[in-house]
Order: C-alpha cells, then structure tokens, then sequence
C-alpha cells in the first residue's frame, strides 16, 4: 500500500520479526495497542514456546510448517498443559524447564531442600575458614610459644651445671624476675602460661629461690588443673616440682600432700613400673624421712629402688638417687652398716659418670663421712669431709653455698672430735657465708647454728651459746617447723644450757611457751614433757612433775628408762593404786628380761616399798641378773648393788642385805651412798643393831637430807633423782627407827 494511504489492517512485518522481541519499539506498541495491553506484559505473554508457535506457523517454507491445523492445536494444547513444543527445538535445558513447569510443587520442595544445602555448605564453609584461620593463628602462636619454651628448656639445661660449678646467676636470677611477673598477662594461651610458669618455677628452685619457685609454680599446677585437669601427666610434673619447692622450704605437710597426689595421679596414668611413677614414691619417702617416718620412708625407697633398677642400669644416675635417699633413710634408723654400704654405691656410681672432681662427686663424700663417722670411723669420716671441701673450693667460686656447706660439715665434724677451737672458726665461717649467700631464712643455717651452739656450750661459753640456740629456733619457728624432730632436739639444746646456767625457771617458762595443750598431746612432745619433769622435780613439784612423765611414758610405754622414776613420783604423790598397777604390769611384761638396765628400772620401781609374794619372788630374778651381768659397766654397779641389796631386804634376808649395801659404799663418792644407808639402817635395825641402825640412818640423812639442797637441785646430772629414791628409802627407815618423827617431802 502506498504509505500515505491508510488501512485498517495492521501492517505486515517478516517471520523475524514477528519474534517480538526482535520488534522496534515502535513496532511492539502497535502490536501491544492491538492486543489491548502494554509491550511489558505483551513480551512476558507471549515469548518463549508461543512465539516459537507463531513463527513456525507462519513460516514461508511450508515443509517447516505445522502440516495440518491439529498439528498447531496440539501444540498450543502442550503450550498450555506446560508440555515441550515441536516448534521449539527441544534443548535440555528448555526439556528441564518443562519438567519443572509440570512438577512445580515437587521441585518447589527440592529447591527448598537445595537452598537449605546449599545456605548450610556456605556457613560450614564460613566456619570452616574461620577455624583455619583459628589454627592457623593458634599453630603459630604453639610455635612461638615452642620456641619461647625451647630456648627455656636450654637455659634449665644449662642452669643446673652453671648452678653447680658456681657461675654468677645474678643475670639469670634477674630474667627469671620478669619473665615471672610477665608470663601472667598470657591469659588467653594458658597451655602455654602453665608450660612457662612450670620451667620457671623448677629455675627459680635451681638457683635456690625456693619461695618463688612455690609462687610460679601454684600457679602452674592451677591452671592445668583447670586445663588440663587433675588426672594429667602435665599436672602430676607439677605438683612432683611444687612438691620439691615445699621440700627444700622444710614445708613438710604441703610436701607431702603435693608429692603424694603427684604419685597417686602418676601411678593410675602409667601404673607402678614406670620411671615417673618410681619418682614421686622416691620424693615422697624422702618427705617421709624428713618427718621421722622412717619406717614407711624405707619401704617406699626400697620400692623405688626396685622399679629404677628395672628400668635403668645399675650404674645409673637414678638408681643412684634412690640408693643416696635409701643411706639417709638407714642411717636415720640406725642402721649405719647398711647405710654406708649404699653412700658408697653412690660414690662409685657417680665417680663413674662425672669423674673423680665433680660437685655431685663431694655431696657423695659427704653422705659417705656422715654414714662412716657415726660408726665410729671419726678419722675416716673428717679426711672425706676435708676431700670434698677442698674439691669444692677447685669448682665453685668462695662464697657457693656448698662451700659453705663443705665448711659446716668440716666444722661439726671437728666439734665431734673436741677440736673446739678450730670448729668455732670454722662453723663461724661456713654461717657467715651462707647468711650472706643464701639469707636469713636458708633452713641451711639452722643445721650450723645448732653445731656452733654445741661447740660453744662444750667450750663452756653458756651465754653465747644460749643466744645462738634462740636464734636456731627463732628460724625454725618462722619457717613454721615447731614439731620437727630436729627442732626438737634444738629445744632440748637449749634447755640444757638454761639448766648449766642456772636459770631453771627460764627454762620451765620456756617448756611451758613449747608445750601447748594441741604440742602435749602430740607423741613427739614425749621429751621434752621429760624435760619438764625434770625441771619440776628439781623445785619438788611431785604431781607436776608425775603428770608429764605419766603423759611421756604413755606415749612411750618401752621407753624402760622412765619406769623407776615415774614409779618413784607416783608414790612421792600417793597415787599408791596407781603405782602398784604400774609394778604389775612391768613385771608382766618384763619379768623374764635378759638386758640389765631393763631389770634395774623394773626392779627399782617394784622394791620402793614392801609388794607381795609374787612380786617380791619376780623382783629377785630382776636384781640377780645385775649382780651377775652388770660387772661390765662400774658407773652403774653400785647402783646394782643398793638394788640387789634393796632385794633381800624385801625377802627378809638381812644379813645379804647388809651384805650387798656396803658394796657402794667402798666407792668414795657416789649417788648411791644415800639408798644405801637406808637399806643398811633397815637391816641393821631387824637384826637387833639399833646402834648400827640409828648411825647409818644418820649417815644417810646426810648423804640425802630432808629438803633437796641446792647443790642436788641445781646438778646438770640425775643427782635430785638419786636424791628422790634415797629420801623414799630414808622415810621408810625413819619410820621404823624413829616412829614418832615426822617424815617430809619438802624438797
């Protein structure tokens, strides 16, 4: 048409461009004008499979056109029902499209299902980065802490020789201090801060400064608790080096506890064959031993001993410390031929390993000295001491704390040998080094305080010697160590020089401070409640002074050389029933005894006062076997024989009474002359000699007068305890001789 005519007929476009979306945009208009719509909703109406349809049916090649009318009404008939049409080529994913338009509600789901998939993968993989990122943050944070830990491990290498051979540490000593007062801001890696704070503290105890090491090493046993937990391998290394913290600050209760839960924790993780198991049950008798259990300490030793001897060689720096803790542990008990066989293992063992000079070399001398000289082996015991002391000064600079050591043991040793003079300069010495080397508070100092106390107490300066027993026990009363075996025996050290200076009642206020009611009731307190008695006795306080040793014999009923005294102070405070149960169970337990001194306690006790039958007839036994048996010991034979005299009096034998009570008396000057004049005015007076019997009484009361005199009271000796047996005796003759006489037991 020509084109200003106008039609009403739309125009005609080609097959092309009946694919409306191929249509100008003004084309589209008319088409969408005509269609009653607009172009937008036109184009999402009909693209796709109908414009496919509309093409194919309008294709001028009629061999790619529908072939017959029901051709293009099935195919718009599979347009509407969402089935794929012939006029569209059937590509896969046009066929996929179509399954889905047929099957949306089932590929809704899957699609949901899908989404879910694939929203879960991505927040997998997101998490999954981050915790790559995490570990790879945390692997190399290990690292570092690694070789943090790795360069420490070096430094406890290498402190421990340093240590030894006495190089200066101050430098050490400095970084231990701030890295200890650092490593606590590594709150976010506690692994590592417990790893730190645990080879810190085992330092800090290498160069000797036990508090510190207690502190970091708390602090390392807390945090794997809480990390790692209570039953870890890493934990129980903890608390094995806390424990031996504790050890080294004579905090032996904590000691124990910690060593304790160490091996307990060790010995269910690896079981008892283990090396570290053998460890802790070694460390734990060595606490054991400390604290005067050397029984129990023994066994465990031993045990020890035998795993390590599995697992080691015999030549072996283990077996070697459990050898070494086994020789103290004996020597302890008594048992110093055993125990010097074992100092001399270790010294074989570690001459072997280090050579003949080595620090570790002169400790074993050292423990060889002490095992040999308490057999006697003086001479042998201070050539050894001198051997490591002069080694010691090769190795290590003047002022080591083992020179220092060495000196003390070179000191004593000389103290034990009465070399007084040369053991006050030297003790001196050896304390004024380890004051300035180790502190104030170094338990060392104790052990050489109390030798230059004893040194200066047998060179007869009381004063100096008081003042340096107090300052001994001031120390250990700091360090909480009151009821230590060796504090102990400290206290009976200065009682005794309170007593040689005559200050008795310093020494019973002191007694009475020591011995608290929770102290009294302890076992331990067994001598010094004797002490007491002593003191007591001495100012005639009978029931005072019969409390304690009852209380002491209670807690040592074989303790045989209390049994006269206290069967003496129980009838000087009329506690008759008392004393009379005490005679019948002595005889029934001793009755049959062979050890003299054990029948002459027995026998004493039983003959203070007329018994009966049975006791008179188990008595004489008693005191014949001290007659017979006793002639080797001439201190104690007169004694023996005012028993044996004593004896047949109570049979009635007053001729062998006389007899046997004037064998004392041939001896000039004796404790004994006072029981004896008594037997002998006893006897004297059943046979008649009333002359003879009032003298000798007379004699007697000399010899033990009525009220204690100073010069008994104030004896270092047992003088106010001869005293005592021979006023029982006197009272009893007095009574038979002069009946109408007062008796009295004023001192």
């Amino acid at each position: 048409d020509p084109p200003n005519k106008k039609s009403s007929r739309p125009r005609r476009f080609s097959l092309q461009a009946l694919r409306l979306g191929r249509l100008m945009p003004e084309q589209l208009a008319v088409v969408s004008q005509h269609r009653k719509t607009d172009p937008a909703r036109l184009l999402r109406t009909v693209r796709g499979d109908l414009d496919w349809i509309v093409i194919k049916a309008l294709e001028k090649d009629h061999t790619r056109r529908y072939e017959t009318a029901n051709g293009l009404a099935q195919d718009v008939k599979r347009f509407l029902n969402n089935e794929t049409v012939t006029a569209r080529p059937p590509s896969k994913l046009y066929k996929f499209q179509k399954t889905v338009a047929r099957n949306k509600l089932v590929f809704a789901g899957a699609g949901v299902v899908a989404t879910l998939l694939v929203a879960s993968l991505i927040v997998v993989s997101v998490s999954l980065a981050r915790e790559r990122q995490v570990r790879l943050e945390a692997d190399s944070d290990k690292q570092k802490a690694q070789q943090v830990t790795k360069f420490l491990e070096t430094m406890l290498h290498g402190v421990g020789p340093s240590v030894a051979l006495g190089r200066d540490t101050t430098l050490l000593r400095e970084f231990l201090d701030k890295a200890a007062d650092r490593v606590g801001e590594m709150t976010n890696q506690p692994a590592v801060e417990a790893e730190l704070c645990n080879l810190i503290g085992t330092l800090y105890s290498q160069v000797g400064n036990y508090r510190r090491a207690e502190d970091v090493l708390k602090s390392a046993v807390a945090i794997r608790r809480r990390v790692l937990g209570p039953e870890n391998a890493d934990t129980a290394t903890s608390l094995n080096n806390l424990g031996l913290a504790y050890m080294a600050e004579g905090k032996l209760p904590e000691s124990e506890k910690a060593h304790r839960e160490a091996h307990e924790i060790r010995q269910r993780i690896f079981g008892a064959d283990n090396a570290q198991t053998a460890t802790s049950l070694n460390d734990l008798s060595c606490v054991y031993r400390q604290e005067g259990r050397e029984t129990d300490a023994e066994t465990m030793a031993r045990n020890a001993l035998t795993v390590r001897q599995k697992l080691f060689t015999e030549d072996s720096l283990e077996v070697a410390d459990s050898l070494r803790n086994l020789c103290i542990i004996l020597g302890d008990e008594g048992k110093w031929s055993e125990s010097e066989a074992k100092a001399r293992q270790v010294l074989a063992i570690r001459q072997k390993v280090f050579g003949p000079e080595h620090p570790e070399v002169a400790s074993a001398l050292d423990d060889l000295a002490w095992a040999a000289g308490a057999r006697d082996k003086l001479e042998e015991a201070q050539k050894l001491e001198q051997q490591a002391l002069a080694m010691r000064l090769k190795l290590l600079p003047e002022n080591h704390p083992n020179v220092a050591l060495s000196l003390y043991l070179v000191g004593d040793r000389m103290r034990q040998r009465n070399d007084l003079e040369s053991a006050d300069s030297i003790l001196s010495a050896a304390y004024s080094v380890q004051r300035k080397v180790l502190g104030e508070g170094d338990p060392d100092l104790f052990y050489t305080l109390r030798s230059l106390g004893l040194t200066l107490e047998s060179e007869g300066k009381l004063s100096e010697s008081e003042k340096v027993h107090r300052q001994a026990l001031d120390m250990r009363r700091k360090q909480g160590d009151a009821d230590n075996p060796q504090t102990l025996s400290e206290v009976e050290n200065l009682v005794r020089v309170l007593k040689a200076e005559k200050k008795y009642a310093d020494a019973e206020q002191f007694l009475d401070e020591i011995l608290t009611p929770a102290m009294s009731a302890n076992v331990s307190s067994q001598q010094l409640l004797y002490l007491r008695a002593d003191l007591r006795g001495r100012r005639g306080n009978w029931p005072g002074a019969t409390e304690d040793v009852t209380l002491a014999h209670k807690y040592q009923p074989d303790g045989w050389g209390l049994y006269s005294l206290l069967a003496a102070l129980l009838f000087k405070s009329n506690e008759q029933s008392k004393y009379q149960q005490l005679c019948d169970d002595l005889l029934s337990r001793y009755g049959s005894t062979t050890n003299v001194y054990v029948a002459d306690q027995v026998a004493k006790a039983c003959l203070l006062i007329p018994g009966t039958k049975n006791n008179i007839d188990g008595v004489r036994h008693l005191a014949d076997l001290l007659v017979a048996g006793g002639t080797e010991d001439q201190d104690a034979m007169p004694f023996f024989e005012v028993c044996k005299a004593l004896s047949e009096y109570r049979q009635g034998h007053y001729d062998r009474a006389i007899e046997w009570a004037q064998q004392p008396l041939k001896i000039p000057v004796t404790f004994s002359h006072g029981q004896a004049h008594a037997v002998l005015a006893m006897a004297n007076w059943r046979l008649g000699k009333l002359d003879e019997a009032r003298t000798m009484l007379v004699r007697g009361e000399d010899e033990a007068p009525r009220s204690m005199p100073a010069s008994i009271a104030e004896d270092p000796g047992n003088a106010w305890q001869a005293w005592l047996f021979a006023r029982i005796q006197l009272d009893e003759a007095t009574a038979l001789i002069q009946p109408k006489r007062q008796t009295s037991t004023a001192p």
